[in-house]
């Protein structure tokens, strides 16, 4: 049962949903263009995602709905920082509309991204945060290092699978 605050909501395949591409693509643009310097416009970003439409592969997206309207997004990639390509599979691209966040939504992609990696056959998973550390603390990742990357300081975190 969810708590009071939260909202209904399911996740789903966002190649189930190619209809909210153009939507999403402007709000990631919105929020984190700053970081990704070769990512100039809402088109280069909308180009990316669309590469990225697999349910059985990586990389692949989540897309979280309240009602019939898009609110929040997880991905799975192969690689999400550039000094550590030794690293996959990555948990990124965690975004909750202002507007829905404090309701759980973030908190359930995550962990739809981590089942699904999990299900992949992977043992172990990454991302990195500049400033919620313990969000993903209380999910079950811990840190491994802070590091620099796209010229912001950063927590590198990993979580693994038992079994």
């Amino acid at each position: 049962m969810r708590d009071s605050h939260e909202v209904d909501y399911n996740i789903d395949y966002f190649a189930d949903h190619p209809e909210f591409l153009d939507e999403v693509a402007k709000w990631l643009h919105d929020e984190w263009a700053w970081q990704n310097p070769g990512e100039n416009s809402v088109a280069d970003r909308l180009q990316r995602m669309q590469a990225q439409m697999h349910k059985e592969r990586i990389p692949m997206m989540f897309v979280a709905f309240a009602g019939d309207h898009p609110v929040g997004t997880a991905w799975i990639v192969e690689h999400d920082m550039d000094s550590r390509k030794d690293l996959s599979p990555w948990v990124a691209t965690i975004f909750v509309r202002p507007e829905y966040r404090g309701k759980g939504i973030g908190s359930a992609l995550v962990l739809r991204a981590m089942d699904k990696v999990r299900q992949l056959g992977y043992k172990q998973a990454y991302l990195i945060t500049p400033d919620r550390e313990g969000f993903y603390a209380r999910l079950g990742w811990r840190t491994m290092e802070k590091a620099r990357d796209r010229n912001r300081m950063v927590f590198l975190m990993t979580t693994e699978f038992v079994g």
